[in-house]
């Protein structure tokens, strides 16, 4: 990559040794080869999709019909958006993700989790959410009960 950014005249962020194999569309891009969005001959996008400038779009990726990213956007790999969806300018989506609604702020979003047996994970994906406030929660009952043992002393 680091010869192919000076050869463009590029900056380039990242490794300059990864090794460039071979030059393919979104959906047909595997390890080691990259994709022009530029160029219409290598987008393949669902009808109606509107890329901001400076936007970038790695490999695997499934954008549906309808959706608008914003300028200096990055999707990267295997990730899925669905249509008739708006990305705010400066939004970068981190790998595996699911984008399920619009983004109205700048941002690094990330969503995905590991796999399981689809029935732990139909029971603990209503729980993500949720985190945040349950450790709040259980922090102040752990407070609480210090507090008890502290009297009880």
């Amino acid at each position: 990559m680091g010869a192919i950014a000076k050869q463009i005249g590029a900056t380039l962020k990242g490794d300059p040794d990864y090794l460039v194999k071979g030059l393919a569309t979104l959906i047909s891009a595997m390890p080691n080869q990259v994709s022009f969005l530029a160029n219409m001959k290598y987008r393949q996008l669902g009808h109606n999709v509107q890329l901001g400038d400076f936007t970038a779009i790695a490999a695997c990726n499934g954008i549906a019909g309808s959706t608008t990213l914003g300028k200096y956007c990055t999707i990267a790999g295997a990730c899925g958006v669905a249509g008739h969806l708006t990305l705010a300018d400066n939004v970068h989506i981190t790998a595996m993700s699911l984008v399920t609604h619009s983004i109205p702020k700048p941002g690094v979003y990330s969503s995905g989790t590991a796999m399981d047996k689809n029935h732990k994970w139909l029971r603990n994906a209503p729980r993500f959410k949720q985190l945040e406030q349950m450790a709040k929660r259980i922090k102040h009952l752990e407070l609480e009960i210090a507090k008890l043992n502290c009297k009880q002393v």
